[in-house]
């Protein structure tokens, strides 16, 4: 358990607090195991959102290499000045 994992710092000493209420652990396994959980479908939210945001984005790069398409056609070298724009 830690920060990589996404936990705070006040999550984890309240974890570690706990060894000093129940020596045995199992305190401490049973806050470790809800607040593993609880990450788990704050990961899980983030990703369904990124998925949607990535779809987004795509159908935004198919919609404007439709226009440029358009605008441009197959074999202008229009296409090849707006290719060369965004190079360094």
């Amino acid at each position: 358990m830690g920060r990589r994992l996404g936990f705070t710092l006040a999550e984890i000493r309240e974890v570690l607090d706990l060894y000093d209420v129940d020596r045995t652990e199992v305190t401490q396994l049973r806050e470790v195991l809800r607040l593993g959980r609880a990450r788990i479908a704050e990961v899980e939210a983030q990703i369904a959102d990124l998925e949607v945001l990535r779809s987004e984005l795509r159908d935004l790069e198919a919609g404007l290499q439709h226009l440029l398409d358009e605008k441009t056609g197959p074999d202008s070298h229009l296409r090849e000045d707006h290719a060369n724009r965004g190079a360094p």
